[in-house]
């Protein structure tokens, strides 16, 4: 290392008195155990943190994209006269034929879809992209955990709904309403007031 024009090169060695303040001996006094605890307290959380920020960008990520595949989608829309629609279940695309459905049931970031004889197909999708997707002239949310097919109906009894043979669906306090005034168009009334 030069120091300037015209004076000579300082060479650095190990046989050179160190500075001046500084002590090479002292070491850091050590953590309390406190301090240590909340350290190691303070990184575990941090982590924990991330993971879970991570996993819900994630997943509305996903959410965004499948909503933007639904809107773009035009054999998907529902104000188009649909029959069947597709959904991916086991690694492949399944048809399903809307009037074969009987409910469909929330299971967190899953759907069940209950068909005709007996068969469910699970799926990875939100309830309420589904209720989207459907047309809404022949199903509706009567749940927050269900969607039925208006067409199954075969009963009505207090706040639940019998579907096909033995299949009790209930109707949910923000839904309750609704539903009613579809009961009230679809009801013949023999005694008007």
């Amino acid at each position: 290392m030069e120091l300037g024009p015209g004076q000579p090169p300082m060479e650095l060695s190990e046989s050179m008195p160190p500075p001046v303040g500084y002590n090479s001996t002292t070491s850091l006094s050590a953590k309390s155990p406190l301090l240590t605890y909340l350290g190691i307290l303070m990184i575990t959380f941090l982590v924990v943190a991330s993971g879970t920020a991570y996993k819900v960008v994630l997943i509305w990520i996903r959410e965004r994209r499948l909503m933007k595949e639904l809107q773009e989608s035009p054999s998907l829309n529902p104000s188009a006269e649909q029959t069947s629609l597709f959904v991916k279940a086991n690694l492949k695309n399944v048809r399903i034929e809307l009037d074969k459905i009987h409910y469909i049931e929330s299971a967190n970031e899953y759907i069940r879809i209950h068909l005709e004889p007996g068969e469910v197909i699970t799926t990875f999708m939100r309830l309420k992209h589904m209720e989207a997707t459907l047309p809404a002239q022949k199903f509706m949310r009567v749940h927050r955990s269900f969607i039925i097919n208006l067409d199954k109906i075969k009963a009505v009894e207090k706040r639940r709904l019998l579907i096909g043979n033995n299949s009790y669906i209930p109707i949910g306090e923000q839904f309750k309403e609704r539903f009613d005034d579809y009961l009230r168009q679809k009801t013949l009334d023999l005694n008007p007031v």
